[in-house]
């Protein structure tokens, strides 16, 4: 019985509506992310046939985070973080559709593979600058979405639920390439993006 209590109680947080929405929002949105990583890397590999290329594609978004993090952490001290967060998510939204545009056979044809690579470096360090924000704001924000007393209960619904967000983001890319092909997962990671930022 008591156990059965502990566990009501570590559930405590989804009974708070905003809590839910954010919990909803976190897993549509890592899930993305995630999916994004996914697709840029195959298609890296795809346009250079290097391994060198994936590490400039995570070093071009890796830069930006770490070089801004002590600025954005003043900024999400001083600012709204749902009006942080909401910017965030359009402006992720705008790379999203960078990325579909230049995966699109019309674009792809016309450019050289080095152009190309070039431009998904550009897009990644842009989406480097974005999570440089959103990414603390989005742990920040779980403070007034819940009373204090449930918080570590909201830290934990909230870990959990960027764990299976990034394990099923990466998976259901990898099966939408298989299935739909790149530019098509692009199109439903712009979907996501669109239905986090609602």
């Amino acid at each position: 019985m008591p156990g059965s209590i502990a566990r009501l109680e570590s559930l405590a947080p989804l009974k708070e509506k905003e809590f839910k929405r954010y919990i909803i929002f976190r897993y549509v949105y890592i899930m993305a992310l995630r999916m994004v990583a996914t697709v840029v890397g195959y298609q890296l590999f795809q346009l250079t046939e290097s391994s060198f290329a994936i590490g400039i594609a995570g070093l071009s978004e890796f830069v930006p985070v770490f070089s801004l993090a002590l600025y954005a952490g003043h900024v999400i001290d001083r600012s709204d973080r749902r009006t942080i967060l909401l910017k965030g998510v359009i402006a992720y939204s705008f790379c999203v559709l960078g990325l579909l545009i230049i995966t699109s056979p019309a674009v792809e044809k016309n450019l050289s593979k080095k152009s190309l690579e070039y431009l998904f470096y550009s897009i990644i360090f842009f989406t480097g600058l974005i999570r440089a924000f959103t990414g603390p704001a989005t742990n920040a924000i779980i403070s007034q979405l819940v009373p204090r007393k449930i918080l570590h209960y909201a830290a934990n619904i909230s870990s959990s639920t960027w764990l299976a967000a990034s394990i099923s983001g990466h998976a259901s890319a990898g099966f939408f390439i298989a299935w739909f092909g790149v530019n098509t997962t692009f199109y439903i990671i712009l979907a996501y993006v669109i239905i986090a930022a609602v």
